[in-house]
Parts: structure tokens; C-alpha cells; sequence
């Protein structure tokens, strides 16, 4: 694998975005002398002239164009990788699924309190008739029919919410679901809260 140092790849990207050395050193936070350096030691490590630089101007070459075609899909692709990443550290949305029965009748009029408590959450409610893949699928939580608990997922009964035609309703989750603070939290109410539907 032949990779330029990554901070001069890094002031390339931004100079040649910016078509100026100084908005791409405000960007990057260091001199404009600092980024004028990288791109020196890169040019000098590709052993290409990258830009054409005069007295009011700052042009890229041919090869230079060519260059950051060729490598900005790679700097979008760590962006997004990255931003996925931070976001799958602290989750901020928990995903049901139930048919539009149980989300109308059972599940909406007990999230009012859940929502309360944790305003930065937002509950996103999939209905459907179908068996979800939680995991393929990116669900959290189905309420669906109790069904047996395997090494990937568990299955609470609802002991006190209504009966499903043909067997008892169950919350069932991905084991590592549960990983996740707001997951944590939005099991625990709603168990809580089936609990307290017991007359």
C-alpha cells in the first residue's frame, strides 16, 4: 500500500478546495506557512507539481486535478464512516415494530411518559403484519407474538397487555439493542408500564 503522508494529503484536499492557501489554513487551524509545507512534502513525495502559484493566483495542474478526483470520494467515504460512527455512539432514536393495531391501541398511549423523561429521544413506530429481521432491518424492539429466545435475541411476554389472535404479545429485542443507553431505558419503561397495566 503506497499512502503520502496523511496531513499533507489532508492540506492538498482543503488548498485545492479553497483555491487558496490562507482559507485553508483558517479551516485546518494551523499557518498558512504550515499547509504551504505539506504541500511541498507532498509534491516532493509524489514527485508531481500539484499547483500553479503566482503572485494573485493558485491554480491546480493538470495532474493536480486529476489527483483530487480521484482521491475526494475516498476523504467523502472516511467523512461519512466517521460520522456514522460518532452517531452509533450515543444512539437518539428507538425503532418498534408492531402492527397499526397495537401502535394505536397499546403502544402510542404509553410512550407520552417515556417521551416526557427523555425529550432528546425520538420513537420511530414501523408498522407491518410481517416478521422483521431486527437486525438486517436496523429495528430495535418488535412487539409481536411471544416467540422463544435464541442466543441473538430475547422475548418478554407482556403478561399484562391484551392477547394476540392465536398467542400472547411479547417485547422482542436484539441482545445487543440493550448496549445502548436509550434502549436500555425504553425496555425497562415499557415493561415497567405493562406492569403496571395488572388491575
Amino acid at each position: 500500500m503506497t499512502l503520502p503522508p496523511l496531513q499533507a494529503l489532508i492540506c492538498f484536499e482543503a488548498v485545492a478546495r479553497h483555491r487558496s492557501m490562507k482559507e485553508a489554513a483558517q479551516e485546518l487551524h494551523i499557518t498558512a506557512s504550515a499547509v504551504s509545507q505539506q504541500i511541498a512534502k507532498l509534491e516532493a513525495w509524489v514527485n508531481v507539481r500539484l499547483f500553479m502559484r503566482g503572485p494573485r493566483f493558485l491554480t491546480l495542474t493538470t495532474e493536480g486535478q486529476i489527483y483530487l478526483r480521484e482521491i475526494q470520494p475516498a476523504f467523502n467515504q472516511l467523512s461519512r464512516a466517521t460520522q456514522r460512527l460518532m452517531d452509533s455512539g450515543w444512539q437518539t432514536t428507538v425503532t418498534v415494530s408492531c402492527t397499526a393495531e397495537i401502535a394505536s391501541q397499546w403502544l402510542l398511549p404509553r410512550l407520552k411518559g417515556f417521551e416526557y423523561y427523555h425529550p432528546g429521544v425520538e420513537v420511530i413506530i414501523n408498522t407491518t403484519h410481517r416478521t422483521v429481521d431486527l437486525r438486517s432491518e436496523g429495528i430495535d424492539f418488535a412487539v409481536c407474538h411471544e416467540a422463544h429466545a435464541t442466543a441473538e435475541w430475547v422475548s418478554h411476554r407482556l403478561v399484562h397487555a391484551p392477547r394476540l389472535p392465536g398467542g400472547n404479545m411479547a417485547l422482542v429485542y436484539d441482545k445487543a439493542a440493550i448496549l445502548q443507553p436509550v434502549c436500555y431505558d425504553f425496555r425497562d419503561w415499557l415493561l415497567e408500564k405493562t406492569e403496571a397495566d395488572n388491575p
